[in-house]
């Protein structure tokens, strides 16, 4: 409580406990919108009379629409530039929000919340560890603290004591077509599913495809069936994979919406994948997970968290990490902390998995 000049006692907007209009703002890309889901739950559990609404790109508005927490979803049309912007932050501004959440944190969101009267919590960043973790080789973090639960911290002097489990909300009109798109092609619970995923943002965070294409063949030949999953943007791994090897597997990179694919995910018993999006709902999902991490390291926070998930990285790789978000290339022209991951480091993973029965993500349930 504070005391005016007039001598009353008011409460500050620092010392206020309830909030009625809550806007929360993360523009891009899958995997940081996907681990936006434990903040969202615990703003409407705390603040149960409160409405919450979210900003973020036009492309990824559908990860977003099945979500229960949100009551308005206010997208960014990155084909509208600037005056889109604009208006945006004028329609920010009319919603008279009392606190907003920026976990994005960067020159687009700060300007749509520039000048805002409401309470404001940006996302901590740690931008001068992560300097001189990439820069210099020196690693200053105590701890590892995964972004969901950096998310999390933007709201730690009102929200206390949480969990901070992922969750993923599946679309159910993705769910249909996927049920029959899958019976189309006699999918079976008593048989074991994996899911690739060979791309990724960003060319040196892709393993390399032939050994993808020996794990599905590895894979295929102990009764497994594989599927392969992306973006259009990455149709020639899939081909490229089905090139290599005769594993059989099903190549729907670039064929599905990425609801579909997040639906395809939770009827996997596993799923190989490069540090990406689609890793992020898997884990949401809590399908086990084999995350291959190559330029970048889980002090950067974007690691899976599931106990059924698994990170293989090059560890003793001195240059690691090299990046925050990928590059084009490996800047040392030698790709080893890829390279030297062979596809049998990678079976011996999958065969390491615990609790590897088939998924039903509409019930929550794992059987055995």
């Amino acid at each position: 409580m504070s005391k005016s000049l007039f001598g009353y006692v008011k409460k500050t907007r620092r010392e206020k406990s309830e909030f009625s209009r809550i806007l929360v703002l993360r523009l891009s890309s899958i995997g940081d919108i996907v681990l936006t889901m434990p903040l969202l739950k615990h703003l409407a559990q705390h603040f149960p009379s409160a409405t919450i609404d979210f900003v973020v790109k036009k492309e990824y508005a559908g990860l977003m629409r099945s979500n229960p927490y949100i009551n308005t979803l206010r997208v960014v049309d990155k084909k509208e530039g600037w005056p889109g912007l604009k208006r945006l932050k004028k329609e920010i501004k009319a919603q008279d929000y009392e606190l907003i959440l920026d976990v994005h944190n960067n020159p687009r969101t700060r300007y749509l919340t520039l000048f805002s009267k409401a309470t404001v919590r940006r996302y901590k960043k740690y931008r001068l560890l992560r300097f001189f973790l990439i820069n210099l080789k020196y690693n200053l973090y105590e701890r590892i603290i995964p972004v969901h639960r950096r998310y999390l911290n933007t709201v730690a002097e009102w929200v206390h004591d949480v969990d901070s489990d992922l969750e993923f909300h599946l679309d159910p009109d993705a769910e249909r077509d996927v049920t029959r798109f899958m019976q189309s092609k006699n999918f079976s619970a008593q048989q074991k599913h994996l899911a690739l995923v060979p791309g990724a943002g960003f060319a040196n965070k892709r393993w390399p495809v032939h050994y993808f294409a020996e794990l599905a063949g590895k894979k295929s030949s102990e009764g497994w069936q594989i599927w392969l999953l992306g973006s259009p943007t990455e149709r020639h791994l899939g081909k490229e994979i089905e090139k290599l090897g005769d594993s059989g597997a099903i190549n729907l990179i670039g064929e599905l919406s990425l609801m579909q694919s997040a639906s395809v995910l939770a009827r996997m018993n596993a799923i190989v994948t490069n540090d990406s999006g689609l890793m992020h709902i898997a884990d949401a999902l809590n399908v086990p997970v084999v995350a291959i991490f190559g330029p970048t390291t889980r002090e950067l926070g974007f690691y899976p968290v599931s106990p059924n998930s698994r990170v293989v990285e090059h560890e003793q790789m001195p240059c690691r990490p090299c990046t925050h978000m990928g590059a084009d290339s490996c800047p040392k022209d030698h790709f080893r902390c890829m390279l030297e991951l062979t596809s049998d480091v990678i079976t011996d993973k999958v065969s390491e998995l615990k609790n590897i029965g088939h998924f039903y993500a509409t019930t929550g349930t794992r059987s055995g």
